[in-house]
């Protein structure tokens, strides 16, 4: 998949749109764009061919990160406090996370000279980061996510400005599973640009949500 959006982390909320095309290719199926809103811990996402498929389903679905984590027995919440208001801070986190942080070499990213890094993510390791009053709660919880993922180790590399701003990450998942008897690789490849732009995002109006929680619930009675 490919996409491109907006994001504002400090108020963290955001838009981005991804072509889904390449996910259907010698299957005859179109999947188009999908559209996805960020407030905070709500996700609202936009799939045309749903609607297609089911002509009387509301335009966008919600997913209430938060509340979905705690059916799961996870608190999103508490690791939340991994992700900072700036990519520089965040490089912190990774550097933290690795033992090991060699330099590749000088590399030009979108017309800017970076600085290429390479490093391995032990995602036990991340909660030393956090606050140590957050530790406990938080290492029980990423534990969860460890054993349902299978992913402990997670090979990243990073492009870094002269102004400490990250502008490329790559991030990849080996051996994950995604559901059950379903396991795979996956590289998540992100470059960040025109730093400072001003976000105008806003939530769809709620007669064109459909609550993916009150679904579930449904289902379940």
């Amino acid at each position: 998949m490919t996409g491109e959006g907006v994001f504002d982390s400090g108020e963290r909320k955001g838009r981005m749109t991804m072509d889904l095309s390449a996910l259907a290719e010698g299957s005859g199926q179109d999947l188009g764009e999908a559209e996805m809103i960020f407030d905070d811990f709500v996700v609202y996402m936009k799939f045309p061919f749903l609607q297609e498929l089911q002509p009387g389903l509301k335009p966008w679905l919600k997913f209430d990160i938060r509340e979905l984590g705690k059916e799961q027995g996870f608190d999103l919440g508490q690791l939340s406090q991994l992700n900072q208001n700036d990519p520089s801070q965040a490089l912190q986190y990774l550097r933290a996370a690795s033992d090991d942080v060699p330099e590749v070499g000088k590399e030009d990213v979108r017309g800017v000279e970076t600085t290429h890094y390479r490093m391995t993510i032990d995602l036990q390791k991340v909660v030393d980061q956090a606050p140590e009053d957050q530790r406990e709660q938080l290492r029980a919880s990423l534990d969860q996510i460890i054993e349902q993922s299978g992913v402990l180790m997670v090979p990243t590399e990073v492009w870094v400005d002269d102004d400490g701003l990250a502008r490329r990450m790559k991030l990849t998942y080996e051996g994950m599973r995604f559901a059950p008897g379903q396991q795979g690789d996956m590289t998540m490849t992100m470059e960040l640009y025109d730093f400072g732009v001003e976000v105008d995002v806003e939530p769809p109006p709620e007669s064109e949500v459909t609550d993916i929680q009150e679904l579930l619930n449904q289902r379940k009675a």
